[in-house]
Protein backbone atom coordinates (compact mmCIF):
# COMPACT_ATOMS: atom_id res chain seq x y z
CA UNK A 1 0.00 0.00 0.00
CA UNK A 2 2.78 2.41 0.26
CA UNK A 3 3.87 2.02 -2.71
CA UNK A 4 0.02 3.15 -3.91
CA UNK A 5 0.60 5.83 -1.53
CA UNK A 6 3.78 7.44 -3.19
CA UNK A 7 2.54 6.54 -7.12
CA UNK A 8 -0.59 8.83 -5.99
CA UNK A 9 1.27 11.36 -4.60
CA UNK A 10 3.73 11.34 -7.68
CA UNK A 11 0.51 11.38 -10.09
CA UNK A 12 -1.11 14.00 -8.30
CA UNK A 13 2.40 15.89 -8.10
CA UNK A 14 1.94 16.23 -11.69
CA UNK A 15 -1.57 17.76 -11.91
CA UNK A 16 -3.58 14.73 -11.83
CA UNK A 17 -7.08 14.78 -9.53
CA UNK A 18 -7.07 14.30 -5.95
CA UNK A 19 -9.20 11.29 -6.57
CA UNK A 20 -8.25 8.03 -8.56
CA UNK A 21 -10.61 5.98 -10.96
CA UNK A 22 -9.56 2.23 -9.58
CA UNK A 23 -10.39 -0.57 -11.86
CA UNK A 24 -9.86 -4.13 -9.98
CA UNK A 25 -9.50 -6.86 -12.34
CA UNK A 26 -9.48 -10.04 -10.91
CA UNK A 27 -6.61 -10.29 -7.82
CA UNK A 28 -6.41 -6.35 -8.59
CA UNK A 29 -9.78 -6.18 -6.77
CA UNK A 30 -8.26 -6.68 -3.27
CA UNK A 31 -5.52 -4.35 -3.60
CA UNK A 32 -7.90 -1.81 -5.59
CA UNK A 33 -10.51 -2.25 -2.16
CA UNK A 34 -7.78 -2.22 0.28
CA UNK A 35 -6.46 0.84 -0.84
CA UNK A 36 -9.79 2.32 -1.27
CA UNK A 37 -10.59 1.70 2.41
CA UNK A 38 -7.81 2.73 4.17
CA UNK A 39 -7.33 6.17 1.53
CA UNK A 40 -10.82 6.80 0.86
CA UNK A 41 -10.04 10.70 0.87
CA UNK A 42 -8.04 9.57 -2.83
CA UNK A 43 -10.65 7.33 -4.29
CA UNK A 44 -13.82 8.37 -6.40
CA UNK A 45 -14.96 5.32 -7.67
CA UNK A 46 -13.96 1.14 -8.15
CA UNK A 47 -15.16 -0.20 -11.11
CA UNK A 48 -14.44 -3.85 -10.05
CA UNK A 49 -14.08 -6.04 -13.12
CA UNK A 50 -14.65 -9.48 -11.67
CA UNK A 51 -12.53 -9.15 -8.22
CA UNK A 52 -11.41 -11.62 -5.93
CA UNK A 53 -12.83 -10.31 -2.72
CA UNK A 54 -13.09 -13.48 -0.84
CA UNK A 55 -9.21 -15.25 0.46
CA UNK A 56 -10.74 -18.47 0.28
CA UNK A 57 -10.66 -18.33 -3.44
CA UNK A 58 -7.28 -16.44 -4.33
CA UNK A 59 -4.77 -16.93 -2.71
CA UNK A 60 -6.48 -20.11 -0.81
CA UNK A 61 -7.41 -21.48 -4.31
CA UNK A 62 -9.94 -23.68 -1.95
CA UNK A 63 -6.91 -25.96 -1.79
CA UNK A 64 -5.12 -25.06 -5.31
CA UNK A 65 -3.91 -21.56 -5.09
CA UNK A 66 -0.72 -19.63 -3.77
CA UNK A 67 0.61 -21.35 -0.93
CA UNK A 68 3.62 -18.43 -0.80
CA UNK A 69 1.08 -15.30 -1.52
CA UNK A 70 -0.91 -17.05 1.01
CA UNK A 71 1.63 -17.08 3.89
CA UNK A 72 2.54 -13.04 2.56
CA UNK A 73 -1.06 -12.66 3.43
CA UNK A 74 -1.25 -13.85 6.63
CA UNK A 75 1.55 -11.54 7.62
Amino acid sequence: MKNFVAFHAALVAKGLALKAAFIGISRGGLYAYRFASENSDKVAVIHGDAPVCDFRSWPGGKGKGSPGDWAALMK
